[in-house]
């Protein structure tokens, strides 16, 4: 949407969105950056499923309030 249209002429709903976006977008990226350390440290097939486990679901955690005042921002 930016690259298409000057930021200042979105609409609010189009700059919560993209906004939205980009805290997911950080989120994710740290913990993908995590679970690449985290890996580097670790052999064990199980403990590194397990730590990846542990982080999508922290990163499922603190996406949902981001999504849900999204919607409310509708």
């Amino acid at each position: 949407m930016a690259r298409h249209k000057d930021v200042d002429s979105l609409s609010s709903q189009e700059k919560n969105a993209l906004e939205a976006v980009a805290k997911l977008v950080v989120i994710t990226d740290e913990g993908i950056l995590d679970i690449n350390n985290y890996n580097k440290n670790t052999k064990g097939t199980k403990d590194k499923d397990d730590h990846a486990c542990n982080v999508l679901r922290k990163t499922l955690e603190e996406s949902k309030p981001i999504l849900e005042d999204l919607k409310l921002k509708k």
